[in-house]
């Protein structure tokens, strides 16, 4: 209940039933709060439903788009490693490769290392 209360508030805008949540499942929802680039309560909600492997996706979508951001490739790679660093085992391959991928070879480097 208390998911559902929090995705109706008016910044998040998904009306959804109990009934609407039981069928579509915490996955999906998870899934559409992290398209609308809602990664704090999409990580907030995973983390008190214990969804370890949504936590996971979650925060390497965040970095994913930390990294896509035009920042300063030391800041952005601090607050990669300071969030990402909340989940022990967490791979940065994907983080890295979006960063690659988005011309920033040494932000790419830094996180891998």
């Amino acid at each position: 209940l208390r998911v559902l209360n929090a995705v109706r508030e008016y910044q998040v805008g998904i009306p959804m039933t109990m009934a609407q949540f039981e069928h579509l499942g915490e996955e999906v929802l998870i899934d559409r709060l992290i398209s609308r680039h809602l990664h704090y309560l999409a990580y907030d909600i995973c983390m008190n439903r214990g969804l370890k492997s949504a936590t996971e996706k979650v925060l390497v979508h965040w970095g994913c788009a930390k990294v896509s951001k035009d920042l300063p490739d030391e800041a952005i790679r601090q607050a990669v490693v300071n969030f990402l660093g909340q989940c022990p085992g967490i791979s940065y391959s994907q983080v890295a490769s979006t960063a690659f991928n988005r011309g920033r070879q040494q932000l790419a480097i830094s996180l891998l290392h």
